[in-house]
């Protein structure tokens, strides 16, 4: 008898250690990933300074040079770039990175990601709390859409559906 109310004794403990490190690891998390992951709300105005936008959309890439989701991320970024370059005038990207201009322009090469303009600045400035983010502006500068964090197919998707929405010319491949 004693055996098995010592093995309860165990499994009790074990069971309320489980759910103190559930509550604790989730409020953690929770709140760690509501601050890393904000982003511009849709129809905030978002200004940069001397940007040429698209005639009819910019997309904005919110990145760092020490991220490894961005890098995780470089053959989506790769693609977006290759639809800006065959739209021509009607959309732009615009990469926003929070070091020095000389360092976003060596690591956007690097990485092959080609962007009409490299901004070297704080992100919160644009309201973005993590990198990477993908913001989507129409043509007065306001937010159509933003993703933040790491993007899966899914999400990779949505952005390009709201390009094309937008944009005619902005063709997927």
């Amino acid at each position: 008898m004693k055996h098995l109310e010592r093995l309860s004794t165990i499994l009790v403990l074990f069971v309320a250690s489980m759910l103190a490190w559930r509550l604790v690891t989730d409020r953690l998390t929770t709140a760690n990933s509501h601050q890393r992951l904000s982003a511009p709300y849709t129809g905030q105005a978002l200004g940069l300074p001397d940007i040429r936008y698209g005639n009819k959309a910019t997309l904005v890439l919110a990145l760092s040079t020490r991220c490894h989701f961005c890098q995780q991320s470089t053959p989506f970024y790769q693609k977006l770039t290759k639809i800006s370059s065959r739209a021509g005038d009607a959309l732009k990207i615009v990469a926003i990175l929070p070091q020095d201009e000389a360092s976003s322009s060596r690591y956007l090469s690097q990485q092959g990601i080609v962007v009409d303009r490299i901004v070297s600045g704080s992100l919160g400035a644009i309201s973005v709390g993590a990198t990477p983010t993908v913001i989507l502006l129409d043509a007065k500068r306001k937010v159509l859409k933003s993703w933040a964090g790491l993007l899966n197919g899914s999400r990779e998707s949505e952005v390009l559906v709201a390009i094309h929405g937008l944009c005619q010319d902005c063709s997927t491949i």
